[in-house]
């Protein structure tokens, strides 16, 4: 067994240890977010160091451990990283607009759609309180609500500005510990939706009045002729061609509206 070997490859791992005492030492009395992460840094550099021991006794079993837990410990970071890849990809690409927002109301994180929808940049949204970023009552009043009492609630809001638009707004509470941490905002567009669904209506209102006006007035010259006009041999020709000339209208109309149906 070679001793020097010992000493000469083990002592980055004592510097690393006395980094680690060193650090805790001094943000336990900061802030215990900074601890646990310089911590985490330094203890990573730890597992990423590969221990090389010359021997066969339990020094080079505990070398062999823990090397197997830097390459568990590296392995598990790679995969988190890939997953964070992935969930940044889903939360930039989707067409509905994310914001998340702290318990004190102040912006988290948005995606691209919210920066789309608003014509704010990201830069001016996140790290600032949601009213001073976004001034609309309607929008803060849902997130109060969701902080306070930790429900999900949905409703659709017309806004003015900084947009004319109209919004169908998902609110969930974020929850840490069982304590609600934040509130998460999912923002659909339904400005064209519901703009193709007030020309849907005015369509169906057009037709129904182009349908009725030529039925209607079939339906007067036929009651005209069954209560007697059908033997007044003057008028009864001239009822049934203004009669022809209505359900000729109604058969362009019903062809229009077969050839709009295939358009669609």
């Amino acid at each position: 067994m070679k001793i020097k070997n010992y000493k000469f490859r083990l002592r980055p791992i004592f510097s690393y240890i006395i980094i680690i005492l060193v650090i805790f030492g001094f943000f336990a009395f900061l802030n215990n977010v900074l601890l646990g992460l310089f911590i985490a840094i330094a203890l990573s550099f730890i597992f990423a160091y590969k221990i090389s021991i010359d021997s066969r006794d339990e020094l080079e079993k505990l070398a062999s451990t823990l090397n197997k837990m830097a390459k568990k410990l590296e392995d598990k970071i790679n995969e988190i990283e890939i997953k964070n890849q992935h969930l940044l990809a889903i939360f930039e690409s989707m067409v509905e607009g994310i914001l998340v927002v702290d318990k004190t109301s102040r912006i988290i994180s948005v995606n691209t759609t919210v920066e789309k929808i608003f014509n704010i940049s990201k830069k001016d949204l996140e790290g600032k309180i949601f009213l001073e970023a976004i001034r609309n009552n309607g929008l803060s009043d849902i997130i109060s609500k969701v902080l306070k009492t930790g429900e999900f609630t949905w409703c659709e809001l017309s806004l003015m500005w900084p947009v004319q638009k109209i919004f169908q707004i998902n609110a969930s509470p974020v929850f840490e510990k069982g304590i609600v941490s934040g509130c998460l905002l999912v923002i659909h567009d339904m400005t064209e939706i519901r703009r193709l669904e007030t020309m849907r209506r005015d369509f169906v209102a057009n037709v129904s009045h182009e349908l009725k006006t030529p039925l209607t007035s079939i339906k007067g010259f036929l009651e005209t002729l069954l209560e007697g006009a059908l033997d007044d041999k003057e008028n009864n020709r001239r009822f049934l061609i203004i009669m022809q000339n209505h359900t000729e209208r109604l058969n362009k109309l019903v062809d229009d509206l077969l050839s709009l149906s295939h358009l669609e």
